[in-house]
């Protein structure tokens, strides 16, 4: 049985998208639609077929605040069931980030929503985890079995992202985000780091690459004409 990190962050999400909504009002450019566009990484999917130990989901919301500057949040979940023959790891953690995405193509009128860009987010991510059945086997002494108890930990990294976005029909978005991910701070364990940090990758790594696939809506809220 898992149990769920102290950070609790779905009111951020929806304040976030709250926020989104009043920052768009003031803002108008003849001949386009704007509103907040709500993503779901793809990459989280196959795990749920190919490694059923490990599962999780991210969305995402983002809006032109001002002509090609996208502030973002994300929020995602993940847990992990790793066991092997000396050991059974279990992590569970929840994370956001929030940042921008600034979109370096320049303004075609044929394709106004495409989107090639660059940008920065802050991470955090709050997780449990514990390792049972700890087994040390020795012929002469014959086996020992232990096991490290459930720990807290906290994570804050930042992040550089690059990627492109683009419209496949009316409001509906594909596009690719690769990661640059640097970590900042993290509680350190006791006994040994978590397999994987929520959001972040590999808990005994200072830097890491990582590679998400989405589909957004772009909710229409309105249209200069």
């Amino acid at each position: 049985m898992f149990i769920q990190p102290k950070p609790k962050i779905s009111g951020c999400f929806f304040s976030s998208v709250l926020l989104l909504f009043v920052m768009l009002s003031g803002y108008s450019q003849e001949g386009r639609t704007f509103g907040p566009r709500i993503g779901i990484d793809l990459a989280r999917i196959p795990p749920y077929f190919m490694n059923p130990e490990k599962q999780g989901f991210e969305l995402s919301v983002d809006a032109e605040l001002l002509t090609n500057f996208y502030p973002v949040f994300e929020i995602g979940k993940s847990r992990l069931t790793f066991e092997s023959e000396n050991y059974e790891h279990y992590c569970n953690g929840s994370y956001f980030r929030v940042g921008f995405d600034y979109n370096i193509l320049a303004y075609y009128s044929e394709i106004p929503y495409d989107m090639g860009f660059i940008g920065l987010r802050y991470g955090y991510s709050g997780l449990t985890y514990r390792t049972d059945n700890i087994t040390i086997q020795d012929k002469y002494w014959g086996n020992f079995t232990s096991s490290i108890p459930e720990a807290e930990m906290d994570a804050h990294w930042l992040e550089i992202t690059g990627g492109l976005r683009t419209e496949i029909f009316s409001n509906f978005f594909m596009g690719w985000t690769v990661r640059g991910k640097f970590m900042l701070n993290k509680t350190e364990p006791a006994l040994l780091y978590p397999y994987e940090i929520a959001g972040y990758g590999k808990g005994n790594k200072k830097s890491i690459l990582g590679v998400s696939f989405s589909v957004y809506y772009k909710i229409p809220v309105y249209k200069n004409k």
